[in-house]
């Protein structure tokens, strides 16, 4: 908010962790990242004529906040990954559904009310939402595309997030980077990526269990 008229050509946002692949339950060294990305990928400016750089590598569907992971960001070698914002191989390219009941986007509110209130800025009309996001939150955008919102908005979205210390939106805020700088694209409307079907039966967390894993990694491979 402070430095919006003041904004470099290129702005990389990343997390304190050192960025290095993966996300794995109980591995403290998670750096968050995609296989075949590096952090350098998000130092160049405007990669292939874009102008921001998400690698999308998990997806939640709010109510329910069921959970589907990018297979890059929990397998190497897989032929197909990289630094494209969703995986080439589709719906092939990502784990089954999975849910957690202590995750942390449950731990109070109404993530809809907030996304329709603050994001999209438009009404909830209490359908259900998939949005495609990047786990750990580094991703990197353009000036112009930092300035596709006005000031006043990123200071209105800064007011609820400072109302209290680790505020619950804080973890929602995650899923929603994508929809705040992409407002002609906003993923209530259209998918952002392709997702395997979401079905009532799921695997129970705290993450996507080894044998769906490896189901999901055989499909992938075999496309």
């Amino acid at each position: 908010v402070h430095n919006y008229d003041k904004l470099a050509n290129w702005t990389v946002f990343t997390q304190a962790i050192e960025p290095s692949w993966g996300y794995l339950i109980g591995d403290s060294s998670n750096g968050h990242m995609n296989d075949g990305v590096t952090f350098d990928d998000y130092l160049k400016p405007f990669p292939d004529g874009r102008d921001s750089l998400f690698v999308m590598t998990a997806s939640t569907q709010f109510p329910k906040a069921a959970q589907a992971t990018r297979l890059g960001i929990v397998a190497k070698n897989l032929p197909d990954e990289g630094t494209k914002t969703c995986p080439k191989k589709g719906s092939a390219g990502w784990s089954e559904w999975w849910f957690f009941p202590d995750h942390p986007h449950l731990k109070g509110g109404d993530m809809l009310d907030f996304y329709h209130d603050y994001i999209a800025l438009d009404k909830n009309e209490g359908k259900p939402l998939t949005l495609s996001f990047v786990q750990g939150a580094r991703f990197a955008a353009s000036r112009k595309r930092i300035h596709s919102r006005p000031r006043s908005y990123y200071s209105r979205l800064l007011v609820k997030l400072s109302k209290k210390v680790n505020p619950q939106e804080g973890f929602w805020m995650e899923a929603v980077w994508y929809d705040i700088l992409h407002p002609e694209k906003l993923q209530s409307q259209r998918a952002l990526c392709e997702l395997p079907v979401l079905l009532d039966v799921m695997d129970m967390g705290p993450y996507v269990s080894e044998s769906a894993l490896q189901r999901s990694l055989q499909a992938a491979r075999a496309r």
